[in-house]
């Protein structure tokens, strides 16, 4: 899935130090996109008269199994690399998540969680859904700070040069964080009208296996894998391939 490791000399990898203590950019703004989601998600929830604690221990729980699952898929991908740095496989602050496992892990917690506290699982997710993009677009920009997900090869007037590269590339990162923006706005116009309860959800899903898919043929830090699509890509391919599901289960059932 990872061609390499991304070298330290990137662009701005470390915001700063304090004491001793280093503050990731990365790391900062992941952490960040994740609250602000997460809250807008929680002030949705309470007006929609879902009990307080529930929502709490739901957040709890997507986004302990959600980094999990994303360091698990990241780090089995590129098991070459851990094997040889088994310690490096805790440092998250320094990067290296997959969104792609944080969200199946997350999205599998959270339904455990609410069917387990017979909460009607669908209008939940809709709350979270709809600002997950916002939140991604947030933590797309520490990827470009950090210098991680960077893509072919490219001569376009705003392709971007970085330290640790011969050529100039495509800025992938910018564009996910303007798909996700872009998304974020679909979905919140969207949630003006008369929606199912699982429609946001259904669609973010579409949606984001679209971007993915179309992003990720320009990444030049990836490899190949079956039928010469990359790994991600299939990620892409089964989100999107849930979303048509929950969305065609949504309208026969409303």
């Amino acid at each position: 899935m990872f061609a390499k490791r991304i070298p330290e000399s990137t662009m701005h990898p470390i915001l700063f130090e304090i004491g001793g203590f280093t503050v990731y950019t990365y790391g900062l703004f992941v952490a960040g996109g994740i609250a602000i989601a997460f809250l807008l998600g929680l002030r949705r929830s309470r007006r929609r008269g879902i009990p307080e604690q529930v929502i709490y221990n739901l957040i709890f729980l997507a986004i302990l199994v959600g980094i999990i699952g994303a360091r698990l898929i990241h780090v089995t991908a590129g098991w070459s690399y851990y094997q040889r740095n088994f310690l490096e496989i805790f440092l998250l602050r320094q990067g290296g998540l997959a969104i792609q496992g944080g969200l199946l892990f997350g999205l599998a917690g959270g339904v455990w969680y609410l069917r387990r506290r017979k909460i009607i699982v669908r209008p939940a997710l809709d709350n979270f859904f709809l600002y997950l993009p916002l939140g991604q677009a947030i933590g797309r920009i520490g990827c470009f700070l950090n210098g991680c997900c960077y893509g072919k090869a490219s001569n376009l007037p705003w392709a971007v040069n970085f330290p640790f590269l011969t050529n100039r590339v495509h800025p992938t990162q910018i564009y996910y964080v303007l798909s996700d923006a872009t998304l974020f706005l679909i979905l919140y116009i969207f949630s003006r009208t008369e929606t199912k309860p699982g429609e946001l959800t259904a669609w973010y899903l579409i949606l984001y296996g679209f971007i993915r898919s179309a992003v990720d043929s320009l990444r030049g830090d990836l490899l190949p894998g079956f039928l010469g699509l990359y790994t991600t890509q299939w990620y892409a391919v089964l989100f999107a391939v849930i979303g048509v599901i929950t969305l065609i289960r949504c309208r026969q059932r409303l």
